[in-house]
């Protein structure tokens, strides 16, 4: 599921799965580690509004053999796990749920993420799906909201991601067509530091609004060698509702061989909203994932005043056992 591009620096893993610990010094291999077995994810909201601990678990972890009738991919691996409602505050599900919901997650023959949904009882009320080319590189992702059976879908649309010519780690664009919402539809153009002699920067246009990421290389818990694993996002537009350059959102992850332990989410203002996103908990399953968790982060954050109030954290926790 999960691929190896830097070791970093070997982090305490401190998972709890029924009292059992698994320590750092238990791991001393990436093929000891990719033995152990993500279990559930901790959703822990420490906020303004309240705080909150939301544990998903997992349901099952099974090896299947079929094509997908949406992407027309092999799907190898199917996994599940029980989701309670995340409350009202700071992350939600874009679709307006507020229940118990379970995530299906399934993965190509290499590992990709090939689509993710998110149900309520017998209802797919969100999915999600990944399109990838001859290289493996992420080119489309299609997102279709449909919370209520029998009513009209609350949000769909494509997203089809260009990149230059040549070797490229990042896309020049990205575009947005809806056939159900005009206002969605879009492109996004995207250009990093030239001089940087790695993308320490990249501004992220759609309309009127420009958006900054900065990518603090060499501060990060990995010894600086995943660029994308810690930072901040500013909105560097003027006007209504904007930043005025303000940082909105810090992102830290922490890492093990590659792997996501956690992600620490700080937003600065009290009624801001984080919408779940799969690439939020998936993102070491999709190549270049990390930087499509910015993008999105962007995408999918909800900034309602310029205003630096307080520090509200998400940590999204990552619990593996063998």
């Amino acid at each position: 599921m999960l691929r190896l591009k830097n070791l970093g620096v070997l982090l305490s893993i401190l998972i709890v799965i029924s009292c059992t610990i698994v320590k750092d010094s238990d791991i001393t291999s990436l093929d000891q580690f990719n033995k152990l077995v993500l279990k559930s994810i901790e959703i822990d909201q420490n906020a303004q509004a309240g705080n909150s601990t939301t544990l998903a678990v997992l349901k099952y972890d099974s090896s299947v053999s079929r094509i997908s009738a949406s992407t027309g991919a092999h799907v190898s691996r199917v996994k599940a796990f029980s989701l309670p409602a995340l409350g009202n505050h700071k992350m939600k599900l874009k679709s307006g749920v507020n229940v118990a919901t379970e995530i299906d997650i399934g993965y190509r023959d290499n590992g990709s993420l090939n689509a993710c949904f998110i149900f309520q009882g017998d209802s797919a009320i969100e999915s999600y799906r990944f399109y990838y080319n001859t290289s493996n590189q992420l080119i489309k992702v299609v997102t279709i909201l449909n919370p209520i059976d029998g009513k009209a879908r609350t949000y769909q649309a494509k997203d089809t991601i260009i990149y230059p010519v040549g070797v490229a780690t990042y896309p020049s664009t990205i575009t947005r067509k809806s056939p159900v919402d005009a206002t969605l539809n879009g492109t996004f153009t995207l250009s990093a530091c030239a001089s940087c002699s790695t993308p320490n920067f990249i501004n992220v246009q759609l309309s009127s609004s420009n958006y900054q990421i900065n990518f603090n290389s060499g501060n990060c818990n990995d010894s600086g060698q995943n660029i994308y694993n810690c930072g901040g996002v500013n909105n560097t537009s003027f006007g209504g509702n904007q930043s005025n350059g303000n940082t909105q959102l810090n992102f830290q992850s922490n890492v093990t061989f590659n792997k996501t332990l956690e992600t620490t989410i700080t937003s600065q203002n009290a009624t801001d909203t984080y919408y779940f996103h799969p690439i939020m908990i998936l993102k070491d399953a999709v190549p270049q994932g990390g930087f499509y968790f910015w993008f999105y982060s962007i995408d999918w954050f909800q900034t309602t005043s310029a205003t630096n109030t307080n520090d509200d954290i998400v940590k999204i926790k990552f619990n593996y056992a063998q």
